[in-house]
């Protein structure tokens, strides 16, 4: 009887060891797992950021990204917490938290002090920069390689298709 009772004790103490060590093992794997997509997301965030200088969520309409936009917040919220963005409204028109480099900031200071004055830009509209209808006001122009669209002062306007016309490609 008291062989058996050891050998119970002993058996005992061996499977729980592998099934602690299982469930330490899942938790280190999730905290992992949670430590990459937190950089993934703020990954995306600086990706944003850089391409844009503003980020707020109408403008990732056209934007594929697997990662959910929530998790993008989270990775903002955390930039702005350490300083490298600011957080506020930038944009008006749109609903929720928008962020900026801080350096889109002062440019938008200084965009909406300029006197307009005429200045056209064409883009392709495959270009990121095709936000007509997302956020330039206008009906969305899909983005296709032959075509493109022209800004007066920020604002897309149709020209005719004249050898003038052709040739305003700004930088």
């Amino acid at each position: 009887m008291r062989g058996q009772l050891q050998h119970i004790a002993f058996s005992t103490t061996l499977t729980e060891q592998p099934q602690q060590r299982t469930q330490q093992s899942e938790r280190t794997e999730r905290a992992q797992q949670a430590q990459r997509a937190d950089e993934l997301a703020e990954a995306v965030a600086d990706q944003l950021l850089a391409r844009y200088g503003v980020v707020f969520r109408d403008l990732l309409v056209r934007e594929t990204f697997s990662v959910p936009w929530r998790d993008i917040l989270w990775a903002l919220r955390r930039l702005e917490a350490r300083g490298q963005v600011r957080g506020g409204r930038f944009i008006t028109g749109f609903v929720g938290e928008q962020y900026a480099l801080p350096e889109a900031v002062t440019t938008l200071r200084a965009v909406r002090a300029r006197e307009r004055n005429g200045t056209l830009v064409r883009v392709s509209a495959c270009d990121p920069l095709n936000l007509v209808g997302i956020v330039v006001p206008g009906e969305r122009i899909q983005a296709a390689r032959n075509r493109s669209i022209t800004y007066r002062d920020g604002l897309p306007v149709t020209l005719p298709r004249t050898s003038e016309a052709r040739l305003v490609l700004t930088r």
